[in-house]
């Protein structure tokens, strides 16, 4: 694709607070396959939650025959407040406090099925204090869209808990959301620098660096209706070609 590719008993206690694996959830939905999944998808979705992106990524999923249980994480404010989900850092932390609970709960309810995280645009800082939230290689791999976090967010402690690591997709075409939103507003960790979906994130200095993979748009993947914009990357064709294929448990680290 030329330059695009280049758990404690505790937690029972909690089962009544939790979507995704518990038997009741709460501000969840959940679109699963007949029969045992080959893997369970949670999505945190961008601010306000109005994308249902994960839907897109559940079409996929059958379209190609993978077997994946794809979680909606709600962690947005009611009434679609998106502003509020950007801008509320503790919001945010505790959403992805809360999404590692459900990951330990899932990992201890059915043991050996492999738990994926994606996060959309504000959604990404959700995801990614849930990879720092939970034990060392809890997490199976974690791919984060357009994220809206600084680009000099401190990943060391998520890469940590992402045993295949952390995919990323950027693109320099996303200034409208990342560009002017997020230097009105500040990106969704609370900074002024440029948002990480847009340039980058700054490789930490830490040995688990190769656990980071990064891809910027290139105009190849523009036939899949992704032309580099800020919702680009949830087109259903290419969620189907470019992300699905890091949520099989047979894909390469």
């Amino acid at each position: 694709m030329s330059r695009m590719f280049r758990a404690s008993n505790s937690l029972w206690l909690l089962l009544p607070l939790l979507s995704g694996c518990a038997s009741a959830p709460v501000r969840s939905e959940v679109l699963a396959p007949p029969g045992p999944p080959a893997g369970v998808v949670y999505f945190a979705d961008g601010a306000g939650g109005y994308q249902s992106s994960w839907r897109s990524l559940e079409t996929a999923a059958k379209s190609s025959g993978m077997a994946l249980e794809v979680h909606r994480f709600d962690w947005n404010y009611p009434n679609g407040f998106g502003l509020a989900d950007e801008v509320d850092v503790a919001h945010s932390r505790a959403q992805g406090q809360r999404l590692a609970l459900e990951v330990m709960l899932c990992r201890t309810v059915r043991p050996g099925i492999p738990i994926y995280i994606v996060g959309y645009s504000a959604g990404s800082a959700v995801a990614l204090t849930a990879a720092e939230s939970v034990p060392p290689d809890a997490v199976e791999r974690m791919i984060l869209l357009a994220p809206s976090v600084s680009k000099g967010y401190d990943l060391r402690r998520a890469l940590r808990g992402a045993r295949s690591g952390i995919d990323v997709f950027i693109s320099e075409r996303d200034r409208f959301w990342l560009g002017v939103g997020t230097a009105i507003t500040g990106t969704s960790d609370g900074h002024r620098q440029a948002a990480a979906g847009r340039v980058g994130f700054l490789p930490p200095a830490d040995p688990l660096v190769t656990r980071l993979r990064q891809y910027p748009w290139d105009p190849s993947v523009a036939w899949t209706g992704n032309t580099g914009g800020h919702s680009g990357p949830l087109r259903p064709a290419f969620l189907g070609v470019y992300v699905l294929p890091l949520l099989a448990p047979a894909a390469p680290v």
